[in-house]
């Protein structure tokens, strides 16, 4: 029998971190609670959950759960992290989705909404870790390659640090190339349903990470009123 999949909870308001446990614990989740970076940090150390909850502000720090996500993701290119948190700014969500993080949800937002974005990002890993697929042929240039079974984009011999979201986003767009994807569509590659400014944020977090790779990256187009395209 398989153990239930298990998640780490990284918030330090004592209450909104019980009510939190017990909805996803109702869910059928084994859910790990954790009041702040110290003691997060401590966990981790001693191996990864399935998917992480991060708030950002913990214990008067306010840059506390963007240096855990760092750190996790250095860790981990597939493990799903979301920030679960009250902080609503456009600047705290790009910040967020830069470090890697595969989905930003605010508190306001429904426990119901939380527990499906859960599922998705589970599902897909879960789906993707299960694919074995023989190589196929794609007029990709050599020196950039999708691996669709490790989750991996390589560009100009580099691996591109790219979160679960922003790969399915590469992915969607890669294998569309060269029509434009509008942001609806690219939501439904990615299995997430977020206002057009959070898939923004994420192709910004794109090109930032590839141009870390390659300073002239410029294959990320956008076009103006419709959408995102590769060329």
């Amino acid at each position: 029998m398989s153990l239930p999949t298990h998640i780490a909870f990284v918030e330090d308001d004592d209450v909104v971190r019980r009510n939190y446990a017990d909805i996803l614990s109702a869910e059928g989740y084994r859910v790990t609670t954790l009041a702040g970076r110290s003691q997060a940090e401590a966990f981790f150390a001693r191996g990864l959950p399935d998917l992480v909850l991060l708030d950002i502000e913990l214990g008067g720090d306010p840059e506390a759960g963007y240096a855990l996500c760092r750190r996790l993701r250095e860790r981990s290119s597939i493990l799903p992290i979301v920030f679960l948190t009250s902080h609503s700014s456009e600047v705290d969500k790009i910040s967020g989705m830069r470090l890697g993080a595969d989905d930003y949800i605010t508190k306001d937002t429904s426990t119901d909404y939380l527990v499906i974005r859960i599922r998705s990002l589970l599902t897909r890993v879960e789906a993707l870790l299960g694919h074995v697929a023989e190589p196929v042929e794609t007029s990709l240039p050599s020196e950039f390659t999708v691996d669709e079974r490790l989750m991996v984009v390589n560009y100009g011999g580099l691996v591109v640090d790219l979160s679960l979201t922003q790969f399915w986003i590469v992915q969607a767009l890669v294998n569309a190339s060269p029509k434009t994807l509008s942001h609806y569509e690219l939501m439904q590659a990615a299995s997430i349903e977020v206002e057009p400014n959070t898939i923004v944020a994420h192709v910004r977090a794109i090109r930032s990470k590839f141009r870390e790779v390659d300073p002239k990256f410029s294959r990320l187009r956008t076009e103006r009123g419709t959408g995102y395209r590769w060329v």
